[in-house]
């Protein structure tokens, strides 16, 4: 795994920044990232030229490491995985689905470390991360696709986001939210819920968004909390009616589940 994220740096490197020492004649032209145009190797082309994402390897170490750095609780191996961070949030912004999995999932075994977490947020992680939760917040608020799979997998999505953005905000390193981060609030409160049952994928997704709404204003300074405490009647409705799916659900060991999560968020509110 070491030698996987040696070769992710080393190959993301010299896609955007061309490597150090070279003569220009061994290179092969230009790429345009989001910090300007670097020179590329002529070996950093094997899809289509100058464009290192459509590497397969790249997509296949990163699948594997994400796995790993997941499951094996290995600081050492987390925190050499965070010094990937401006890769892996830049291949997130590609909007491309078989990437933001993976990713998601590698962020989050990296935010269990102080350099992950920094490294997140110095890459602007926290937003970027907050824009695809509205995305996949307003894709199962749509009635028509609340039973689908698109519902199902931007559910899935959404709440692998709301797990990495819980884990920055549970780090000891976070004292307070920034308060940019508090627009996640008013993306919980624009949810429209179903009139009928959703799945429980989608259900479980609009309690993670509540949940970590409601962290963010437990865990905010005062002056932050006064601007934004007119939120609580709106998420302590959306908690009410999210409690009323529950009860529907056919599962029912699932939904008392869900009802105990929702009661956890309820008693949070009305301690604020």
């Amino acid at each position: 795994m070491s030698l996987t994220i040696e070769y992710l740096r080393d190959r993301w490197d010299s896609s955007v920044a061309g490597a150090p020492g070279l003569h220009p004649s061994a290179r092969a032209g230009t790429s345009s990232t989001s910090e300007g145009t670097r020179l590329t190797l002529t070996w950093d082309s094997l899809m289509e030229k100058d464009d290192v994402s459509s590497d397969p390897l790249i997509l296949a170490g990163l699948r594997g490491l994400a796995i790993w750095i997941r499951e094996d609780e290995n600081e050492n191996m987390r925190n050499e995985a965070a010094g990937l961070m401006d890769m892996l949030v830049e291949l997130y912004k590609l909007e491309d689905l078989q990437y933001r999995y993976p990713i998601l999932l590698a962020l989050e075994g990296i935010m269990t470390t102080d350099d992950g977490v920094e490294n997140f947020l110095g890459q602007d992680g926290w937003n970027i991360l907050s824009q695809d939760l509205y995305s996949a917040l307003k894709s199962v608020s749509n009635t028509d696709l609340s039973h689908t799979s698109i519902a199902t997998s931007e559910a899935a999505r959404g709440t692998q986001i709301v797990r990495v953005l819980l884990a920055v905000l549970d780090h000891p390193s976070t004292s307070f939210p920034q308060e940019d981060w508090m627009s996640t609030i008013a993306s919980t409160t624009s949810i429209k819920v179903p009139t009928t049952t959703p799945s429980s994928m989608v259900l479980e997704f609009m309690i993670a968004a509540l949940q970590l709404s409601t962290a963010l204003l437990s865990k905010s300074s005062g002056g932050m909390t006064k601007r934004f405490i007119t939120r609580q009647p709106a998420l302590r409705g959306l908690a009410k009616e999210l409690k009323k799916l529950a009860k529907r659900l056919n599962d029912r060991e699932e939904g008392k589940e869900f009802l105990g999560l929702l009661e956890d968020v309820l008693m949070d509110l009305g301690n604020l």
